[in-house]
């Protein structure tokens, strides 16, 4: 590898751009980042455990030393390891860099960057702090994932950050893959550095943008009053949560009688003020002095592969960010979760005690909070989230929507979104210790990408459509819901869209609606239970679009059905008066195989349904046609041998009497062209002048398409781009620009 120049490059430094956004983003996608063939990814799954002692090295060569364990901000001290020349490259000053003492850290399955961005819009928009937020995955632009007061960096500004981290990291290679830092850090935790594969010169993709923002968040200008010092730090977790690389901050101690709170250091602080005070004292690196808010959202079965496939294990994982002095007790000595399991009886205290105290007996413990989302989390989950945090020291409170009940509006669609607001808004007020008015900060949250309604511009239609768009309207739903509950949510909205859009804008009497599906998944999530909860909703589709995203990660996990996935239950039938059966994947399929009206009914025979089961590339040659295949299958399954079921309103669900069409083969863009197309050839056009070239349906009513984007947050993110849609501002039908403020 080649290492960068050894020329000075900051955040804010011009020699950066010799190396361009789009180099920054090619790079991070080739194997410098990437594990993609099995023994990359074998070695990387062995250094998971030992994740945040890798990310403490990766920090450390990066002059940043988050709490204060090293001393590195005192160019004295005996324990520094960083050579002079890398200190000076650090905002031309090495002791200028500046780490925040407000830290909000979020876990959990749904829900996490939607309750960030709750979070980050009532820091903002009521307390007037600066904010630097950090989420995943993106949309359209990879700048997305690191912005700053609500905005993303700009390409020019990523670029710079990216070369500028990377030129950091190479520095240290020296040939040999071993360095002091790998000692020191490994050793601490009682782990030999022989046992793991060498540490990587640069860090893989997550933990590289990982790096990449912190790094951006504690090197803000000082010398300008456009570009402020950021007063909050907000990380969403990427996976788990344990040994996820956002685990890198250390809460204060638990016993500490003194963890202020801002508010406390300054109650009447403007716009950057917080740095008017602690962080600009002789110990702004000391820990004590941090505030860590740490929340988990609703956890779900999701990533089982790495997390877990208990609710209670992948909550295990997620709740490792309540944990204190995390370099010793985070790792591969620790024991794992089946140490957790053994030691079970350690602790007394229930979870409805922790619910009930509401968090108030602990201003007298000096205990800290630690937040879990109560509305849909099971107590199996809550009770492994309590015994964590009271084995760390800290107080858990079970937050619910009631706390919100008089928040008329939340900017963010959706009724589980409230659950999320409740959330945020506990978090924020422990951080800050006030009570001010925060429903006008909830109120103009933003959060793209869940529960986002985007006008489609018609005018983008081929040929002579092209200006005909007057009585016709296109609304893409869109929802990166990826797990059965979220889907159901997904699903609940798109209803109630689709309702009021139709009672709010037209009559009923002049007025037809048409209903699209576009889906897919990461292949190496569990298909079956997200199309099993979409064929039972009873939204009748006009046509299911099985599309490719257009961006997704490399990964070298076969693109096929796994056999542990076509065993698991996914709903209970009655039969035989009381008996009760779990129903599969492999038993529908094994149903209807055996009854030849329902293999002439989707095209598959009994050795169609094997090689399906098998992932045989004889039966399916791409991972949307078996999405496809396995959307055929469980919706014939369920019109012929299911039962109908209720919705959210307590409204009887009916499957529809004929099959829904399905497509294969398209991306996005071509589905949407498709949809139109499908659309508008029912309808008789005149292009005479006196008509102005209006579409005229035949019976002249109003036409409003509604197309549900929902699988993945790489697939609305696919619909978004199609759509035209950029961050900071939508378009209407007609594709005028409307201003959208963050």
């Amino acid at each position: 590898m080649t290492s960068m120049s050894a020329t000075a490059c900051t955040v804010g430094d011009d020699q950066g751009e010799r190396y361009s956004y789009d180099e920054a983003v090619s790079a991070l996608l080739s194997p410098l980042h990437q594990a993609t063939t099995p023994e990359e990814l074998r070695a990387a799954a062995l250094r998971r455990t030992n994740t945040l002692q890798d990310m403490h090295i990766y920090l450390h060569r990066l002059g940043l030393d988050l709490n204060g364990s090293d001393a590195i901000n005192n160019n004295n001290s005996s324990s520094n390891k960083i050579s002079g020349d890398i200190k000076n490259d650090i905002n031309t000053n090495y002791n200028k860099y500046h780490i925040p003492s407000l830290i909000f850290h979020i876990t959990g399955t749904k829900g996490k960057g939607s309750t960030l961005s709750l979070c980050e819009s009532i820091l903002r928009n009521a307390y007037g702090l600066n904010t630097g937020l950090f989420t995943s995955p993106h949309l359209v632009n990879i700048c997305e994932r690191i912005r700053i007061n609500g905005m993303p960096l700009s390409k020019q500004m990523f670029g710079r950050v990216y070369w500028s981290v990377r030129r950091k990291l190479e520095e240290f290679h020296d040939g040999t893959d071993k360095d002091d830092d790998v000692e020191h850090y490994n050793c601490g935790n009682g782990v030999n550095a022989t046992s793991f594969p060498p540490l990587p010169i640069l860090p893989g993709y997550f933990r590289m943008l990982t790096l990449m923002a912190i790094y951006t968040f504690c090197h803000q200008p000082t010398n300008t009053i456009s570009i402020p010092k950021i007063d909050v730090i907000l990380l969403e977790v990427g996976m788990g949560g344990r040994y996820d690389a956002t685990n890198v901050f250390e809460p204060p101690a638990p016993s500490s009688s003194a963890t202020p709170t801002p508010t406390e250091l300054d109650s009447s602080r403007t716009t950057s003020s917080l740095e008017s005070s602690t962080m600009e004292s002789s110990t702004r690196n000391n820990n004590e002095q941090r505030v860590l808010v740490r929340g988990v959202t609703l956890i779900d079965y999701d990533h089982t592969r790495v997390l877990g496939s208990t609710l209670s294990q992948i909550a295990w994982e997620k709740g490792g960010i309540y944990i204190h002095n995390k370099l010793q007790s985070i790792g591969m000595d620790d024991g794992g979760y089946e140490r957790f399991v053994a030691e079970k009886n350690l602790t007394k205290t229930t979870v409805a005690a922790a619910a009930a105290s509401n968090g108030k007996d602990t201003q007298a413990t000096n205990q800290p909070i630690v937040f879990a989302s109560g509305n849909n989390n099971s107590s199996e989950v809550l009770t492994t989230l309590e015994r964590i945090a009271k084995c760390s020291g800290s107080h858990l409170q079970v937050v619910h929507d009631a706390s919100i009940e008089s928040f008329s509006k939340i900017g963010l669609q959706g009724e589980h979104q409230r659950s999320n607001a409740a959330l945020a808004f506990a978090m924020c007020q422990y951080a800050m210790n006030q009570m001010i008015d925060m429903q006008n900060a909830l109120a103009k949250t933003f959060w793209p990408g869940r529960c986002h309604t985007v006008p489609y511009p018609i005018s983008t239609m081929r040929g002579s459509e092209r200006q005909h768009h007057r009585n016709l309207t296109m609304n893409l739903r869109c929802d990166g819901a990826h797990t059965p509950l979220s889907i159901k949510a997904c699903i609940e909205w798109f209803r109630k869209s689709v309702v009021n859009s139709s009672n709010t804008n037209m009559d009923h009497a002049s007025a037809s609606q048409h209903k699209f599906l576009i889906f897919n998944c990461g292949h190496e999530r569990n298909p079956i239970p997200l199309i099993h909860s979409l064929c039972t909703s009873s939204i009748i589709f006009q046509t299911i679009y099985f599309c490719h995203a257009d961006f997704e990660r490399p990964s070298a996990v076969p693109k096929r059905l796994k056999e542990a996935w076509i065993k698991e239950p996914l709903e209970q039938d009655i039969l035989d008066g009381d008996a009760v059966v779990d129903v599969t994947f492999q038993n529908m399929c094994r149903k209807l195989a055996a009854d030849a009206r329902h293999n002439l009914s989707i095209g598959i025979n009994e050795d169609g349904v094997t090689n399906l089961i098998a992932g045989s590339s004889a039966f399916t040659s791409s991972w949307q046609e078996t999405l496809a295949n396995v959307w055929k299958i469980v919706d014939l399954y369920s019109r012929h041998f299911g039962r109908s079921g209720t919705g959210g309103d307590g409204s009887e669900h009916t499957l529809a009497e004929h099959f829904m069409r399905v497509v294969t083969g398209l991306n996005v863009k071509d589905a949407l062209t498709s949809i139109q197309d499908e659309v508008t050839s029912s309808l008789t056009i005149k292009d005479s002048e006196n008509d102005d070239d209006i579409i005229h349906p035949s019976d002249h009513k109003s036409v409003v398409v509604e197309v549900c984007v929902t699988g993945s947050l790489y697939i609305v993110g696919s619909a978004l781009a199609a759509a035209g849609w950029e961050e900071g501002k939508e378009t209407d039908s007609t594709n005028c620009i409307i201003s959208h403020k963050v």
